[in-house]
């Protein structure tokens, strides 16, 4: 073989060993870029998964004001039914 051939063969395994080393480069890029999104995702369910609680807190307090209320309600509604109930009693009683 000539130092020609073998010349250009080295710069072919050169070349070779060149594009593999810089897909690997790519493929570390790729790798570390989607290991940074995978951490940012992982940091924004954990945020978010705090929010879920605090909304839940709010709603159950929302539920027991929303029952109080309701029993308030029903309350005035018992004395309005007790007062319109006695009605007819009074008018003949004042007969």
């Amino acid at each position: 073989m000539s130092i020609f051939e073998d010349q250009a063969l080295k710069v072919k395994k050169t070349q070779r060993n060149l594009s593999n080393h810089e897909i690997l480069l790519a493929k570390g890029n790729s790798n570390r870029q989607e290991a940074k999104e995978l951490t940012q995702l992982i940091d924004n369910l954990k945020n978010s998964s705090l929010r879920p609680d605090l909304e839940l807190s709010q709603l159950e307090i929302k539920r027991a004001e929303l029952e109080k209320e309701l029993e308030d309600v029903k309350t005035a509604i018992g004395h309005r039914k007790s007062t319109l109930a006695q009605i007819p009693d009074a008018i003949r009683q004042k007969k």
